[in-house]
C-alpha cells in the first residue's frame, strides 16, 4: 500500500508488521485509519466463528459509499456492521479488504481466540514494527506482487495503441540510428563479442560432461524409457552452465543499452562508464538472464528432432506460442532494471512499456526472431553436414556423442558469432531506443541505479560458480561423479 492514498482523507499509508503473526497492517499517517488486505484481518483476529458468520451473511445493514477501494481502485467500498459486533467498517467485495477508521477500530469488541484482548490492543504500537525498505518476507512479497498487478493495470488500461504503418516506419528509422551508433561507439561490438565468447565457453564446459559418460551408459538409454541419476546430473550441470553464461550475457546486454542511454544524454560512453551504470543491478540482471537462458535452451532442445517423438503439430505450435509470449512479455525487463531505482518500479515500467509500445515491440521482436530462425536453420544444416562428414552411422552414435557435439560446435559457433555481431546489437539498441521514447512519452525520467554494495555479492557468487566448475573438472572421481555416470540403469538409481 506504499504510495497509495487513504480513501477517506487521501493521506499516505505506512506499513507495519504485527510481531506475533507477521501480518502486514497499513495505517494512514493522517487519520490513523487501518487497512487490512484479504484474509489479513481474519488471520490476525483468529476468531473462526466470526469469520464463518461473515462469509455466510456478510456485513449487516450494508450500503454503498463514495470511497473507492485503495487497493483495486475499480470498485467502491461498502459500509456495514461486522457480525458478532456493533462495529461499523468499510469493505471491498471485490478484493475482500477491510478499512477501519480510528473511531471504528477503537470501538471494535470482537475478541480473539484463547484471549479476551480486543482488536485495538492487538495492534498496540508495542506489538507493531514499521516495515523498512530492505525488509523481506513471503507476505510482503505477495503483497507487493498484488499491488504491482493493480498498478500496472491502472497504468496501462487507458493507453492507446500506435498506428501499425507508423510503427513499421519507426522500426526502420531506429535500425538506422542503431547502425550509426554501432560505428560511432566501438565498445558495442566488444560487448557483443564477449557475449558470444561466454556462450562458447559455456557450451564447451557443458559437453565435457558428455565425454565423462561411458559408452555403455549411453547405449542403455536407447532401450529405456525411464530416467536415471545420469539425467539428474546432466540437468544440474546444464543449469550451472546456463548460469555461468547468463551473467556476462545479461551484463553485456545492459552495457549495450547503457551506451545508448549515455549517448542520448550527451555523455561520453566508455567501457568503464557503462559497467558503472549497470553494475548496481547485477543481481536482478543475472537472475532474469539465468531464467531466460534456461527457458531459451530448453526451447531450442525441444525443436531438435528426437527418436520416437510423439509431439503433435498442435503441441509444437502451442509451445512456440508460449515461448514467443515469454520473449515479448519480458522484452522491457533489462531496460527497466537499469533505468529505475528499484526492482518493483522496473517491473511496473516493463509492463507499461509492453502495453504502450506493443505494436512496435511485436515488429521488432518478430524481425529478430525471424532472423534467429534463419540463422538457426542454417546452423542445423551445417551440423547435419558435419555429422555426415564424420561418417558416424546410427550404430556408432552412442560411442561418439562427445565427438558429435564437439564438431557441430563449429557451425553453431559461426551462427552465434554472426547473430551476435550483425543482428543482436541492432535489436538491443533499437529496443533501448524504443524504451527511451516510452519514458519520454510518459513523462518519466531515466534514473541511473545507485551504488550498491550488495551487487558485489553477485560477483562473489559468480566466482563461486567458476570454482565449482573447476572442482568438478579436477576432482570428479573423488566426488563420485564418475562412479555415478558409469552406473548403468540399475534399480538403485532409477526414478519414474
Amino acid at each position: 500500500m506504499l504510495g497509495i492514498a487513504c480513501p477517506k482523507c487521501q493521506g499516505t499509508f505506512k506499513e507495519f508488521r504485527h510481531k506475533r503473526s507477521g501480518i502486514l497492517i497499513d495505517i494512514c499517517q493522517n487519520c490513523q485509519a487501518m487497512w487490512f488486505d484479504k484474509n489479513e484481518f481474519w488471520t490476525l483476529l483468529r476468531n473462526k466463528e466470526a469469520k464463518k458468520q461473515f462469509k455466510k451473511e456478510g456485513l449487516k445493514d450494508r450500503k454503498s459509499t463514495k470511497y473507492k477501494c485503495a487497493k483495486c481502485r475499480s470498485s467502491f467500498l461498502e459500509q456495514g456492521i461486522l457480525p458478532m459486533t456493533k462495529t461499523e467498517v468499510e469493505y471491498c467485495a471485490q478484493c475482500k479488504s477491510f478499512l477501519f477508521d480510528a473511531k471504528e477500530y477503537k470501538q471494535s469488541k470482537i475478541e480473539v481466540a484463547e484471549s479476551s484482548t480486543t482488536l485495538e490492543s492487538i495492534t498496540d504500537q508495542n506489538n507493531l514494527r514499521e516495515v523498512k525498505k530492505d525488509d523481506f518476507s513471503v507476505n510482503l512479497f505477495r503483497k507487493r506482487l498484488n499491488q504491482l498487478n493493480n498498478d500496472v493495470y491502472e497504468l496501462t488500461k487507458s493507453v492507446d495503441k500506435p498506428d501499425k504503418f507508423r510503427s513499421m516506419s519507426s522500426l526502420f528509422s531506429r535500425m538506422g540510428r542503431s547502425f550509426r551508433l554501432i560505428f560511432k561507439e566501438p565498445e558495442i561490438i566488444l560487448f557483443s563479442l564477449l557475449q558470444a565468447l561466454a556462450i562458447y565457453v559455456a557450451y564447451l564446459i557443458w559437453i565435457q560432461m558428455l565425454d565423462w559418460i561411458p559408452e555403455e551408459v549411453w547405449k542403455s538409454t536407447e532401450d529405456s524409457d525411464e530416467g536415471s541419476i545420469v539425467d539428474l546430473v546432466l540437468i544440474a550441470w546444464s543449469f550451472v552452465c546456463v548460469g555461468f553464461a547468463a551473467l556476462p550475457i545479461g551484463l553485456f546486454t545492459a552495457c549495450m543499452g547503457a551506451v545508448h542511454i549515455l549517448h542520448t544524454q550527451g555523455k561520453e560512453s566508455t567501457i568503464l562508464r557503462c559497467f558503472k551504470f549497470v553494475f548496481p543491478k547485477t543481481w536482478p540482471i543475472w537472475i532474469f538472464s539465468w531464467i531466460d537462458g534456461w527457458i531459451t535452451v530448453n526451447q531450442i532442445l525441444e525443436r531438435l528432432p528426437k527418436k520416437n517423438d510423439q509431439t503433435t503439430p498442435t503441441q509444437r505450435a502451442l509451445s512456440e506460442a508460449m515461448y514467443y509470449a515469454w520473449k515479448v512479455g519480458t522484452v522491457g525487463v533489462i531496460p527497466s532494471l537499469i533505468t529505475t531505482k528499484n526492482t518493483w518500479q522496473a517491473c511496473k515500467n516493463s509492463f507499461g512499456f509492453l502495453k504502450h509500445k506493443i505494436i512496435d515491440i511485436l515488429l521488432l521482436r518478430g524481425g529478430y526472431s525471424a532472423a534467429s530462425w534463419i540463422i538457426g536453420i542454417l546452423a542445423y544444416i551445417g551440423a547435419a553436414f558435419t555429422i555426415f562428414s564424420l561418417g558416424i552411422t546410427e550404430e556408432k552414435v552412442s560411442s561418439e556423442i562427445y565427438t558429435i557435439y564437439l564438431y557441430i560446435a563449429i557451425p553453431v559457433f559461426i551462427a552465434i558469432g554472426f547473430l551476435n555481431l550483425f543482428i543482436r546489437p541492432f535489436y538491443i539498441l533499437s529496443l533501448f531506443d524504443l524504451y527511451t521514447d516510452y519514458i519520454i512519452e510518459t513523462n518519466q525520467k531515466i534514473m541511473a541505479p545507485k551504488r550498491s554494495a550488495f551487487a558485489q555479492t553477485a560477483l562473489w557468487m559468480f566466482a563461486f560458480l567458476i570454482i565449482l566448475i573447476i572442482v568438478v573438472f579436477l576432482f570428479r572421481e573423488e566426488l563420485g561423479i564418475m562412479e555415478m555416470l558409469a552406473t548403468p540403469y540399475g534399480e538403485e538409481f532409477k526414478f519414474n
